[in-house]
């Protein structure tokens, strides 16, 4: 065999390698766009069963827009509060109440087996409202919380109980701030009162209220003295935001004898 011939085999094996390399890696990219695109459907195809919840996960939860699910009221609602002293106390709704012409809640606060205080609440579609307090009607009712809840939003209220007047202006402080009490961890609405007047005196209120629980921890001062009240435990009808009181029903009539 001669040279010349040795050297055109080798040439052309040269080219036959060379054309299969430029195959092999025309396949390759190919094979590569191919599973690229499969890749690409699986991730958008699993996007799709998971749902935006999981695409939305680590993100905050929009904040309920209807404050009735921040002080559900039903009868048979309790919360066992404990405060700074360590004394408990138990809130409750005991029953449904008019007030004038309007239809609440009575909402009673018992500090051992003994009621200490109650007031009359009702949810209108602006808020929810103060009625009475002690069984004394307050002139006009106070808005305690409003609905829809905003950051920063401030109302102000002015009333008189009997011959005690009440003023302040409550603002909304936060949407979406935790809370921890002996009763676990809260996402809360926090609605603040400073410069609360009742007569001469005043006063700062702060209440955290929970979705679907109530209120969960409360903040008084009066001067440099500051009271705090947290929950401990709680029990709560499941309702809907939409859930208003129905009209109590009247007795019935005995029959005549």
């Amino acid at each position: 065999m001669t040279a010349k011939y040795i050297g055109r085999k080798r040439w052309w094996l040269k080219l036959a390698v060379g054309v299969v390399g430029l195959m092999m890696v025309v396949l390759l990219r190919i094979l590569l766009r191919i599973l690229l695109r499969m890749a690409f459907a699986v991730g958008v195809v699993g996007l799709m069963m998971v749902g935006p919840e999981s695409i939305l996960l680590g993100q905050q939860q929009p904040v309920p827009q209807d404050v009735r699910i921040y002080f559900p009221l039903a009868v048979g609602n309790t919360w066992r509060y404990v405060n700074s002293a360590g004394a408990e106390s138990v809130t409750q709704v005991s029953q449904q109440e008019k007030v004038k012409d309007e239809t609440g809640y009575r909402v009673e606060t018992s500090v051992g087996n003994r009621v200490v205080s109650w007031e009359v609440l009702a949810a209108r579609d602006d808020g929810i409202y103060r009625l009475a307090a002690n069984d004394v009607p307050l002139n006009p009712p106070i808005l305690i919380l409003k609905n829809p809840p905003k950051l920063n939003e401030a109302w102000s209220f002015q009333a008189q109980v009997k011959d005690r007047r009440i003023q302040g202006k409550l603002t909304v402080q936060s949407l979406n701030e935790e809370v921890v009490t002996r009763a676990g961890k809260f996402q809360c609405l926090k609605v603040g009162g400073d410069g609360l007047q009742l007569d001469n005196q005043k006063l700062s209120l702060t209440i955290w209220f929970a979705p679907n629980v109530g209120p969960v921890k409360f903040s008084v001062k009066l001067g440099e003295q500051e009271t705090l009240l947290e929950l401990v435990e709680y029990k709560v009808a499941a309702i809907s935001s939409k859930t208003k009181p129905e009209e109590p029903k009247p007795d019935k009539a005995k029959p005549q004898k």
